[in-house]
């Protein structure tokens, strides 16, 4: 019978883990070993939670370049999409943290930034759940 993974950080150290079998969340299971920093595991972890993130985005990217559809490059913990508008941008940034802050983790919005590739002109500003 498979068992699902449900987790949730609390603080940097401690983890707590629960299980979901038959539909129903076990008891938690603290837990107060993690990822040290410089951990070869810690990368794969990270990379598996980002997949999740753009796997379940309720808006996705995508530009289509001949019969060719390109939707997004990550590395590390860099993420770029790519988008044909201002609106498909803004719609698209908001689903990516939506969908990252089930995970705990949340958007630096300072560190965001767009470049425009191609035609068109670079919008000035793209609001994204009230930040811009």
């Amino acid at each position: 019978m498979p068992v699902n993974y449900c987790g949730s950080a609390t603080d940097s150290l401690i983890l707590i883990v629960g299980f979901i079998k038959a539909k129903q969340l076990s008891d938690p299971l603290p837990t107060t070993s993690g990822v040290r920093q410089g951990c070869v595991l810690a990368p794969v972890l990270f990379c598996v939670a980002i997949d999740w993130i753009l796997r379940h985005m309720k808006s996705k990217p995508g530009v289509n370049v001949g019969r060719d559809l390109f939707t997004d490059l990550v590395y590390a913990d860099d993420t770029a999409f790519f988008v044909n508008s201002p609106t498909n941008a803004t719609t698209c940034l908001s689903s990516f943290a939506d969908t990252a802050s089930v995970l705990g983790l949340q958007i630096s919005w300072p560190k965001t930034k767009t470049q425009n590739l191609g035609s068109g002109l670079q919008p000035d500003t793209i609001l994204v759940t009230g930040t811009a």
